[in-house]
């Protein structure tokens, strides 16, 4: 504080110190001292010092508890909100920090994904994606699933719509759907009936133990397990082989770029049990493409991937193309 107190910039503080800066913009936001009006950087220039925030304040149980919150604070330095919170809600802000930290890395990257030729992963939104009608033989898919995209003419009715044209007879369509919003979904894809495509099983992803679900708070309830819809075009062979319902979930990679990703292997086996090799997939919401890394690691399988936005097309398709390198050098 005595740096401080001299009119040292924070930056000039951890610079010549060796602190990490976020632990002494802490220090420095947990200081009662009001500092100087003025600090001077590490270019010699004078600077207006910013006002010192109110430090937050965690509750913790015990001295893991306290471990996180710890490393929680130092990965968000002077990010940190000026308010009391739990350690939940710290750790929150926190993987909310990595994905930004990580999709502007991604951002900033040079360069393109070197993928392979049964993959194509595509900047378009699903209104504008151009598929061939009858060419596919699944549709594994998260749609968003606020109350806002169940509306008329939303997202759900794209999917229905595309999915109706898209699958071949006996093609499935497979979407995720939060517990909350089934009847909105089913409701949306009902129309499609009429055009082939009608409702066939709900699949269920589990989670590892009963208390690693998203808590639902209006209906105080933490699920064990994640409906999938599936939908299926008529006209085909009479049904496809048999299948098990429950399908276990591995969960998204710690600390990922994408807040909804699911799990690769759980997309694997949906692929492997619905699919076989030369069939083509489609992912029109294909977030940090976990359908298309799953499709590649399964023989002959062929993915098609899309997003409305820019930066997670860039990421399904570094992640995939990182995928991809292992099995080439096995190959």
């Amino acid at each position: 504080m005595r740096l401080r107190e001299a009119g040292w910039s924070v930056r000039r503080i951890a610079s010549a110190t060796g602190i990490p800066k976020s632990t002494v913009a802490r220090d420095v936001q947990g200081s009662p001292e009001r500092g100087p009006d003025a600090v001077v950087g590490d270019d010699g220039r004078t600077y207006k010092a910013r006002k010192p925030k109110r430090p937050a304040t965690v509750y913790v149980h015990s001295d893991h508890q306290h471990r996180t919150a710890q490393t929680a604070l130092e990965h968000l330095g002077p990010e940190v909100p000026a308010r009391t919170l739990d350690l939940r809600g710290l750790e929150r802000l926190r993987r909310a920090k990595a994905a930004e930290d990580s999709r502007k890395a991604l951002h900033d990257r040079p360069g393109t994904a070197d993928l392979p030729g049964r993959v194509d992963i595509r900047h378009s939104d699903i209104a504008d994606l151009d598929i061939p009608a009858g060419s596919v033989d699944l549709i594994l898919t998260d749609p968003p699933y606020l109350q806002s995209d169940f509306a008329t003419g939303g997202p759900w009715d794209l999917l229905g719509s595309r999915a109706a044209t898209w699958l071949k007879p006996g093609g499935l369509l497979l979407a995720y759907c939060a517990h909350i919003h089934l009847a909105r979904a089913i409701n949306r894809l009902a129309p499609f009936e009429a055009d082939g495509l009608g409702y066939w099983w709900t699949y269920a992803v589990t989670f590892p133990n009963a208390n690693s679900g998203t808590q639902v708070w209006s209906r105080a309830i933490t699920p064990s397990w994640r409906p999938v819809l599936a939908y299926r075009k008529a006209a085909g062979p009479s049904v496809p082989r048999y299948t098990s319902d429950p399908v276990a979930g591995d969960g998204k990679e710690k600390d990922s770029a994408h807040p909804w990703q699911q799990g690769t292997q759980e997309a694997a086996t949906f692929i492997q049990r619905l699919t076989t090799p030369g069939d083509l997939i489609v992912d029109p919401f294909v977030g940090s493409g976990t359908v298309a890394i799953a499709a590649l690691s399964l023989p002959g399988r062929r993915v098609i991937g899309a997003d409305i936005e820019a930066d997670y097309v860039a990421l399904a398709q570094r992640r995939t193309a990182a995928a991809y390198a292992p099995l080439t050098s096995e190959a």
